[in-house]
């Protein structure tokens, strides 16, 4: 997995890093918190879907991806 944690603490309010390595997760960042959100297309109704999993101080990259 490629995380660089120096960049996703450079992003501001707003923008996101998207782990290449695992397809549907990135860090979001707000202007209070770095949540780890999981994107993903529905098999139901193929719209578009995203679940929060925890913020980034709480879980690392390594434990988003389980």
């Amino acid at each position: 997995m490629h995380f660089d944690a120096r960049a996703a603490k450079l992003l501001q309010p707003s923008q996101h890093f998207t782990i290449s390595d695992c397809q549907g997760l990135r860090l979001e960042v707000s202007t209070k918190s770095r949540s780890w959100i999981y994107r993903y297309k529905s098999p139901v109704d193929q719209r578009m879907r995203q679940v929060k999993i925890g913020t980034w101080s709480e879980r690392s990259a390594a434990r988003a991806e389980v």
